[in-house]
């Protein structure tokens, strides 16, 4: 994906980006997400809002063509 970043905050702590994080959290991590989430929310985060400009995705059952190379372990 492509995009073009807006700034929403600055580092901070306590801003927007806590609701964000812990959503992000289960997610990611599961029902213990916050227990990574909780020690780390002194630290401050920069949010940012990436719109999109341009996407690619593909379907399939294997790697593109492009990223076998020989000797990677990827046949």
């Amino acid at each position: 994906m492509k995009g073009e970043a807006e700034l929403i905050e600055r580092p901070n702590v306590g801003g927007r980006w806590v609701e964000i994080a812990n959503e992000m959290s289960y997610r990611y991590l599961g029902p213990h997400g916050p227990d990574y989430l909780i020690p780390t929310l002194t630290e401050p985060r920069w949010l940012f809002f990436v719109k999109p400009v341009s996407m690619k995705t593909w379907q399939g059952v294997d790697w593109a063509k492009r990223y076998k190379h020989e000797g990677w372990g990827v046949s």
